[in-house]
């Protein structure tokens, strides 16, 4: 569908969108911008023990608390934010003729996280570098295709977390709440 064809102003009207599917046993996450999904699963102790987060890959596993006398909670990422001060992101939107750059106030002083802008003017200041139907943000490399995660569920998957970037800002996916 051409969002350019409706009667509806689309310059800066987009969203972040992560949705999960489930057919069986294979669970798939399809996400844009940073709105997030994490599968909760508990795990004995020797499997949690073989944990070993690694910052920056896709389904980081995360030992979130003890749950039990032999049990954790394990929590692993569905979805990756799409952040524009991600070295990649970063990269792209340069690359296609954006800045990245906090809002800044009147004196120069950086506020709040980064922002995608047009190169030389102070919009759209989306605080993602992915989203759907934001025709300005796109037009500086600003991404609005989901990306697609799969896995395998198994007997200790009990639960999926899917929210926006307003819930994440103050909730860890590796505590306890």
């Amino acid at each position: 569908m051409d969002l350019g064809n409706w009667s509806f102003d689309i310059n800066f009207s987009g969203s972040t969108v992560v949705t999960v599917f489930i057919s069986g046993k294979t669970l798939v996450c399809a996400n844009v911008g940073d709105s997030r999904a994490i599968l909760g699963s508990l795990k004995s102790t020797q499997e949690a023990e073989m944990i070993k987060p690694t910052q920056g890959e896709f389904q980081i596993e995360s030992i979130a608390c003890k749950a039990d006398n032999d049990l954790y909670w394990v929590a692993t990422t569905l979805s990756i934010d799409h952040k524009p001060d991600r070295k990649d992101e970063f990269e792209w939107i340069l690359v296609s003729n954006g800045r990245v750059d906090p809002f800044r106030e009147p004196d120069g002083q950086p506020i709040g996280p980064a922002r995608v802008w047009l190169k030389e003017e102070n919009i759209p200041g989306l605080a993602m570098s992915w989203s759907m139907g934001d025709w300005v943000a796109s037009s500086v490399g600003v991404i609005p295709e989901p990306e697609f995660f799969e896995l395998e569920l198994n007997r200790d998957d009990k639960f999926i977390v899917i929210a926006s970037d307003g819930i994440w800002e103050f909730i860890d996916n590796n505590k306890c709440v």
